[in-house]
């Protein structure tokens, strides 16, 4: 991706959030357990790309997309 939303120190303080807490709920949530059974927030390389991930992530981008749009619309409303 040429232009990520997120930075890679955010995607890392996410990150170990994360990892704390999954460390804090005792066994499987139900949710991509045998993906994260060993994570350790130092890569996300191997976590999962399935149809829900993709979905997401395509939604998110979208989101991203329109939030720029409207902020490129009341800049341009501005400076006329």
């Amino acid at each position: 991706m040429d232009s990520p939303i997120v930075s890679d120190e955010q995607w890392q303080y996410w990150a170990d959030e994360l990892v704390k807490l999954q460390a804090s709920v005792p066994g499987p949530v139900g949710f991509y357990d045998e993906a994260f059974s060993d994570w350790d927030a130092s890569t996300g390389y191997h976590l999962p790309q399935d149809e829900y991930v993709a979905g997401k992530a395509m939604y998110i981008l979208k989101l991203e997309e329109r939030k720029n749009e409207a902020i490129k619309n009341r800049s341009n409303a501005y400076s006329s």
